[in-house]
């Protein structure tokens, strides 16, 4: 009967361990602080393409309907389409699907990427990934809207 409960326990243990790899949950305004761009959009469209077993290509295009909050300066209005990775078969804590439609609010940063000698600023999801969106709340946008 020990054995068992020893068994059951190490299991439980190992069992807890993995779950606590997943990333925990974030609040958005938590994911504000943290973002240099923060979106209030509409999703007009989405295209997805498998590019193997494991990862799809996602195009989405947006409508942007407010910048509530840009800590890096970055021309927002610019944006109309983005592209990211999703791991659809995946175990690890990754995005599997892609956002619905409907309005969003988008958490993004801002990476500087070299192209031809010259530093191109380009917006790139939060991560973790899966938590760069969020649905659409007028409270929530109105308290990332007052974050200084």
């Amino acid at each position: 009967m020990k054995y068992f409960l020893s068994l059951f326990l190490l299991i439980g243990f190992l069992f807890a361990g993995s779950i606590s790899a997943l990333p925990a949950f974030e609040q958005p305004l938590d994911r504000a602080e943290k973002s240099a761009l923060v979106l209030h959009v509409r999703i007009l469209s989405e295209q997805t393409e498998r590019l193997n077993s494991v990862a799809s290509a996602v195009r989405l295009e947006i409508q942007l309907i407010d910048v509530l909050r840009n800590k890096a300066g970055y021309n927002a209005r610019s944006i109309r389409v983005l592209h990211f990775l999703v791991q659809p078969n995946s175990f690890e804590s990754g995005m599997r699907t892609p956002p619905g439609p409907g309005e969003w609010i988008i958490f993004l940063n801002i990476e500087n990427v070299r192209m031809d000698g010259t530093v191109v600023p380009v917006p790139v999801l939060y991560r973790p990934a899966p938590f760069a969106f969020f649905r659409f709340d007028g409270s929530v946008a109105e308290d990332i809207r007052k974050l200084p």
